[in-house]
């Protein structure tokens, strides 16, 4: 159960920076570990060893994507740019992340879910008219063919 989901998704991503940062100073620090025994023992990447336990411990959380979802439904209940950011470092670490939240991802990364196939067209159709509907232009009426910013009729 998620309190408050803004709450959460913030916490996440600044411990999301705060790993990013870390994994920066903790690759470069341990390059030559990293680059002699690592590598050519162990035949594994310092980078990716470190990035695979933060995936398992911290952001594959099932919290986390409700949170998402949750909020990928309210308007601006976080900063457009930011809740980018999230989904944008998200995809990076694991593009599987986009199958747990597809519709604010679908917003936020383009072809997240490859390309359109012709059987979509009619639901692309229906979600193109309702969000015309729900977020109505001031002073445009859906029927106007002169205006640039006109409606376009499906």
């Amino acid at each position: 159960e998620i309190n408050d989901p803004l709450l959460h998704v913030q916490q996440f991503s600044y411990h999301l920076a705060k790993y990013k940062q870390a994994l920066r100073a903790i690759v470069s620090l341990f390059h030559h570990l990293n680059r002699y025994y690592v590598v050519s023992v162990l035949c594994k990447d310092l980078s990716q060893e470190l990035t695979k336990l933060f995936n398992e411990y911290i952001s594959d959380n099932s919290q986390l994507f409700a949170a998402l979802n949750t909020l990928g439904m309210r308007s601006f209940a976080i900063g457009p740019e930011n809740l980018s950011n999230i989904i944008h470092q998200l995809y990076a670490l694991n593009p599987e992340y986009a199958k747990r939240a597809p519709e604010v991802f679908s917003r936020f990364i383009p072809n997240a879910f490859g390309y359109t196939d012709e059987s979509d067209i009619p639901a692309l159709i229906q979600w193109t008219k309702e969000l015309q509907e729900q977020f109505p232009l001031k002073g445009v009426s859906p029927g106007c063919e002169g205006s640039y910013l006109g409606y376009m009729q499906l």
